[in-house]
């Protein structure tokens, strides 16, 4: 077979102006991918910037609310008490560390003055044993400049605190009229005068005690105004035994004194304040009679030319009389008393200030109370004179 050989040229060789083109068009590929490489490198990247009052424009979601909200209220308040408790026992630990601390400083400060004294009774026993003449003003000057340095006199560093009685339980009239007759009983087997007296006050009190029990219970033997008047009467008796008011007598005797008039003055106020009913009728009647008496065109008159009184309106006056002194006399005792009482040894002032003072409308109980304590005290007064 016989080929031509035109065919195989153009179909093996590519015309040279084509290879050009296409060498030019590859070169041309190559140097933009090159430039766009160095672009890329050269120029930095875009920012966008926006402002934070867009972005809050933009809506969102709503949070959801944090879970067991109640729980942490709750676990708040207690740590919040939890607080509180843990800070008020501190506080009290406080100040039970300040009051022992204070304790403990007084007691020191007393023992001191103890020791202080003791020695001062030792140089004053050697002294006396050798023979050396005592310096009298020396040691006054020492007591006053001890005593103005402590604030207290050499007395009140070496009395106690008075102590205070409890208070009684209530019992029945007929349990303090046994009381009461078993002490009179006592006091009349006592030889002594000032004890005598003493324990006849402690059975007049326990009488005034069952007075008292006599006005809540309504069926008793006696009345509470009978039973007053008898203590009264006792009273009397006690302030005749001896006379208490002498200059020569010990203070603690007029102390004595002032304590059995306040009694017998509050006693009366008592037996008073139960007839004052009775003594507002009798006034009432006396003087509706003696105003008719004036108004009369014939009044009944004596020869003598006094005028007549009728028996029943003279009961009634004399009825009258008998209440009205009861009031009178309790405030002159009460008046009397108060000026012994400024010549006392003070311990009514202490009473005053321990128990509370008392005044002519103080109660049956409050007087019991008070004069039992002001006895109890003037008792141990006696017995460390002793």
């Amino acid at each position: 077979m016989c080929e031509d050989p035109l065919l195989e040229s153009t179909s093996t060789h590519r015309p040279k102006h084509k290879r050009k083109k296409t060498a030019h068009h590859s070169e041309q590929k190559r140097t933009t991918a090159d430039t766009n490489n160095i672009s890329k490198q050269t120029h930095p990247p875009l920012l966008v910037k926006i402002k934070l009052k867009l972005l809050s424009r933009i809506p969102r979601e709503p949070k959801a609310a944090p879970p067991h909200t109640e729980n942490s209220r709750a676990s708040r308040r207690k740590r919040a008490m939890e607080r509180d408790e843990k800070f008020s026992k501190k506080k009290q630990k406080l100040d039970k560390h300040r009051k022992q601390s204070s304790s403990q400083q007084s007691l020191h400060q007393s023992e001191a003055v103890g020791n202080s004294d003791k020695m001062m009774m030792k140089k004053k026993s050697v002294r006396n044993s050798s023979g050396l003449p005592q310096d009298r003003d020396g040691q006054r000057k020492k007591a006053e400049t001890h005593g103005k340095k402590t604030g207290k006199s050499h007395k009140e560093l070496l009395e106690k605190p008075r102590v205070l009685l409890p208070d009684r339980r209530k019992l029945s009239v007929e349990d303090h009229l046994k009381e009461a007759k078993k002490l009179k009983h006592k006091a009349d087997a006592t030889p002594d005068k000032m004890a005598k007296a003493l324990c006849y006050l402690e059975a007049a009190l326990s009488f005034t005690e069952s007075a008292v029990a006599m006005q809540t219970e309504p069926q008793t033997p006696k009345s509470a105004y009978t039973m007053f008047s008898e203590t009264v009467d006792l009273i009397r008796f006690i302030l005749k035994l001896k006379n208490y008011t002498d200059p020569a007598a010990a203070a603690h005797e007029r102390d004595f004194c002032v304590l059995c008039m306040r009694c017998q003055s509050l006693l009366q106020m008592a037996m008073f304040c139960s007839r004052r009913e009775p003594a507002l009728r009798h006034s009432r009647m006396l003087t509706d009679h003696f105003r008719s008496c004036l108004w009369s065109a014939s009044p009944s008159v004596s020869k003598s030319g006094s005028l007549l009184v009728p028996q029943p309106v003279q009961q009634v006056a004399a009825a009258y009389i008998s209440i009205t002194t009861l009031l009178l006399s309790a405030h002159h005792i009460w008046e009397q008393a108060d000026q012994i009482a400024l010549r006392g040894s003070g311990l009514l002032r202490e009473l005053d200030s321990a128990v509370g003072p008392l005044s002519l409308m103080s109660s049956m109980s409050a007087l019991v109370r008070y004069a039992r304590h002001g006895l109890h005290w003037i008792r141990l007064d006696t017995q460390k004179r002793r």
